[in-house]
């Protein structure tokens, strides 16, 4: 039992750690033209996509299932990472990113 606990709250910290993109955040300021505040309130952006997926992770497993969801993370955040590629505006890439932190922690858990 309490190696259940201890894989939560692995998981939790994971969702919160893997999104942060810590070493291309110098090339996203660039390429989008934002300050270090507006890169701030991206992670924070992103903190809140993985609170959300970690939130309703439980019913989206029952819903899709361990394949399925895998199948939707990869597929979501290639599609979100290719967005956040071409965009080169703060609030288009905003979208993107956040997308990508909801979808990519589909794909992380699922594993």
């Amino acid at each position: 039992m309490a190696l259940k606990y201890l894989l939560l709250i692995k998981v939790f910290f994971l969702s919160f750690s893997s999104s942060l993109f810590g070493g291309l955040s110098e090339e996203i300021q660039h390429a989008v033209h934002i300050t270090v505040t507006e890169l701030g309130q991206l992670m924070s952006l992103s903190q809140v996509g993985s609170l959300l997926s970690f939130l309703t992770l439980p019913l989206i497993n029952r819903y899709l299932g361990a394949h399925s969801m895998l199948v939707v993370g990869i597929f979501g955040s290639a599609i979100a990472l290719v967005g956040m590629g071409l965009s080169h505006s703060f609030l288009l890439f905003g979208i993107f990113f956040l997308c990508n932190a909801l979808t990519s922690y589909l794909y992380i858990t699922s594993n």
